[in-house]
């Protein structure tokens, strides 16, 4: 209980935001996403936008927690069924969100804290992997304000991506090193 009311809670963003993290087929429903609800909710009948492909889709039936349901709110595990899109046109790391909302880019402005018990610093131009939401791309580092990122330091740095990818600012991301 303590940890729970230690812990800081999440806001809605007031917009829907669903990060990707499978898609499958099923016999007479076609395609289906699954993925756990970050932000907003989303009803049956709606349009949603997929990014980065930037198209907008129709949703065609809902799952809460593995159960049917006429809405998904933050919070939810959801299997969302939608129309007119073939399960291969999706990827793990793609986002479902409300249209017009969330970026897509192949490069982001960070401020990056390394921990103070990496083994390893950062330099410009390192290859990194990173994660955000259910997406894993590997990322090149361009340092802003120093020109190297010690273990337990912070600074401000360009993430050049090797793929277009959905964020919205204040997403929370780890990087790693690009080969373990």
């Amino acid at each position: 209980d303590l940890l729970t009311e230690q812990s800081a809670s999440r806001r809605d963003r007031g917009y829907f935001w669903l990060p990707i993290d499978r898609s499958f087929s099923i016999q007479g429903f076609g395609t289906v996403v699954t993925g756990s609800v970050i932000s907003g909710e989303l009803n049956v009948g709606e349009e949603v936008e997929l990014l980065p492909q930037k198209q907008i889709l129709k949703v065609r039936g809902l799952q809460r927690h593995g159960n049917k349901s006429e809405v998904v709110k933050m919070g939810d595990r959801a299997a969302v069924n939608l129309q007119a899109i073939h399960r291969d046109e999706i990827k793990r790391g793609d986002i479902l969100v409300t249209q017009g909302y969330g970026l897509v880019t192949k490069r982001i402005d960070v401020q990056l804290q390394l921990l103070a018990s990496s083994p390893w610093s950062i330099k410009d131009q390192d290859r990194l992997r990173l994660h955000i939401g259910t997406n894993e791309i590997f990322t090149r580092v361009r340092l802003l304000d120093c020109k190297e990122l010690l273990p337990g330091n912070t600074g401000f740095v360009q993430l050049i991506l090797e793929e277009k990818i959905a964020v919205n600012r204040h997403d929370r991301f780890v990087v790693r090193k690009y080969s373990p």
